[in-house]
């Protein structure tokens, strides 16, 4: 059940409350007016059984939000009654806004907004006045938003809207100047206005440093901030927060905690004292954090120096495998998820669009045909049984560690057509393990596609409530999801729902904001995951100097060589000699 709001405020349309020059007074964009005080009407759908607005006209949205964030609650409770009523501004004041604004309007028509509530120095504000009580509520108020914005949810800005973000900022503090006749007010804003504007140049900063492809470019920013004192006058503070910035900064690991001094006694963590490492899959009741290297190798042994993947111990394979995963997922801006027009994952790669977002997805696809071509190299039924065995146990062992995204990768090359036609090797593996076949069985019924992974979703719901209860905190380890069914639902939500009410084609739909939201603010999530794992260096280069043979940059090169794999398992086991496996086939 829903209910829609429709009341006039007449002071809306006294020009001398505009706040701005006479020229400036009328101006509008594709969202309306840019004074958004002189909206006439108030127009708020909300649901009654949830208590949360789903459709409201955009300058009603930054209204209601900049007089829900106003410091004068006496006069905050009158002004925002008027908008539907306080607890339904509270529930859509949080983390659906913040992360999606940039998909209803961009960071200009923001500031347009903002700027036009500035006072013009013909108009005197008076403290007495219900209409100027109003215009001081929504200016403080919208600062106090661009400035939780910036604080909190600067992830999901990126780097262009950024800049508009700083450019606008200051535009604002050379205009707030004009207000000397308030000095108890200006001095407020001014003070408001500076801490968001020392906000976003150190996080600006902080993401050039960062960046190690783009050093000139940080210099050039050191000297913008150092030199030119009539743009960034009011951000000192950043530029002393330099000093706390470094260009690269190793983790710091505690030895004891991760394993260190068993690693230089060559001591593995299995339970027996012999140093016999027998273990193959993780126990899902303990993830101990001891490396468990082969006698003989140390962490900083030469990668050229090892060919075979599989002389790694299975366990500690994995683990650095989640490692790798785990930076590469924590390296995607969640500016990437933020989807205006289209998803920019799905852009021509040549426009370079969300370029980390593009190296996981490769990896994705790496991993898959890596999976593929590596049953198929060996040279019998026998050494191709040996090495689906060994993609198996590390398939369950990327389970155990939470690491659903590579999980899903090794079942796809497990699954293509070149591998499941194998019916000798097939045979084998089922003759000589059968247990991790009905183990891998399990893990596809896991990352079943069909409705969306219902189960892998359940699964993750049932992690994360797991993970959110404050009594197994210690035992919280990393989690990489499944990118591919976040990315599929995000596009889902984008293109089946409309951008506004179906009946009330003036009003936002909130609805779909919510979605957004929870969509990105879940893998978000997902990023603070942290795995505990002693990193070993050369393992992981070696993981990777595999995997990057079987990167493919275009569909048509994938497929390509997905054929190329068909045909050659056509050569390893022709159909001709299909029927004469069918015996050992369970």
């Amino acid at each position: 059940m829903s209910l829609e709001v429709n009341s006039l405020n007449t002071s809306f349309f006294d020009n001398a409350y505009s706040g701005n020059d006479e020229e400036m007074i009328y101006e509008s964009d594709r969202h309306g007016m840019c004074n958004i005080m002189l909206e006439p009407f108030i127009n708020v759908r909300y649901d009654h059984s949830t208590n949360q607005i789903v459709g409201i006209t955009l300058n009603n949205l930054l209204r209601g939000l900049w007089l829900l964030l106003g410091s004068d609650s006496s006069h905050r409770t009158y002004y925002i009654s008027q908008l539907g009523g306080a607890s339904s501004w509270e529930a859509i004041s949080g983390d659906t806004i913040y992360i999606t604004i940039l998909t209803m309007m961009d960071m200009k028509e923001i500031f347009n907004r903002i700027i036009r509530l500035i006072p013009s120095k013909s108009h005197n504000l008076h403290e007495s006045n219900k209409k100027d009580i109003e215009l001081m509520l929504l200016l403080e108020g919208s600062l106090y938003f661009l400035h939780n914005w910036i604080s909190k949810y600067d992830s999901y800005i990126d780097s262009n809207d950024l800049q508009e973000f700083r450019i606008g900022c200051h535009n604002i503090f050379d205009k707030c100047q004009t207000i000397s006749y308030l000095i108890d007010f200006q001095d407020s804003i001014l003070t408001k206005i500076a801490e968001v504007i020392d906000t976003v140049e150190y996080i600006i900063i902080k993401r050039s440093v960062h960046d190690r492809h783009n050093l000139a470019t940080n210099q050039i920013s050191l000297q913008v901030l150092k030199g030119n004192n009539e743009n960034v006058s009011h951000g000192d503070n950043a530029i002393k927060a330099l000093n706390k910035i470094q260009f690269s900064k190793a983790p710091t690991y505690n030895l004891d905690i991760f394993g260190g001094t068993q690693l230089s006694k060559n001591v593995f963590d299995d339970e027996s004292d012999d140093g016999n490492n027998n273990a193959t899959m993780i126990d899902s009741n303990e993830l101990s954090h001891h490396s468990r290297l082969p006698i003989g190798f140390l962490t900083y042994q030469d990668p050229a120096s090892v060919d075979n993947l599989w002389m790694f111990d299975s366990i500690e394979l994995a683990r650095q495998w989640c490692l790798i995963d785990q930076t590469m997922l924590r390296n995607i801006p969640l500016s990437s998820f933020i989807i205006k027009s289209k998803p920019l994952w799905s852009m021509p790669r040549y426009m370079r669009h969300v370029p980390e977002l593009r190296s996981f997805i490769d990896r994705f696809n790496s991993v898959a045909l890596w999976t593929t071509a590596s049953i198929l190299s060996g040279n019998t039924p026998e050494e191709r049984a040996i090495i689906y065995s060994n993609l198996v146990t590390l398939a369950i062992n990327l389970e155990k560690l939470n690491n659903y995204n590579s999980l899903m990768a090794i079942i796809t090359g497990l699954t293509q057509g070149s591998i499941t036609r194998l019916r000798h090797t097939l045979s084998i593996v089922q003759k000589t393990d059968s247990e991790k076949f009905k183990q891998l069985q399990i893990l596809e019924v896991l990352m079943k596609a069909n409705k969306n992974c219902q189960n892998y979703r359940d699964k993750m719901t049932e992690l994360v409530s797991h993970y959110d209860d404050i009594s197994v905190a210690k035992d919280i380890t990393g989690i990489i999801p499944y990118i591919g069914c976040h990315l599929t639902e995000l596009a889902s939500v984008v293109e089946g729902n409309n951008d506004y009410v179906t009946d009330a084609p003036y009003l936002l739909n909130i609805n779909k904001k919510y979605l957004m939201a929870r969509c990105v603010a879940f893998i978000s999530k997902m990023q603070k995951h942290e795995y505990t794992f002693l990193p070993i260096r050369f393992i992981g280069i070696v993981i990777n100097r595999k995997l990057r043979e079987y990167i493919r940059l275009t569909p048509t090169e994938g497929a390509l060589e997905a054929r190329r794999l068909f045909e050659y398992s056509l050569q390893v086991e022709p159909e001709e000699e299909q029927e004469h496996y069918d015996e050992y086939v369970y």
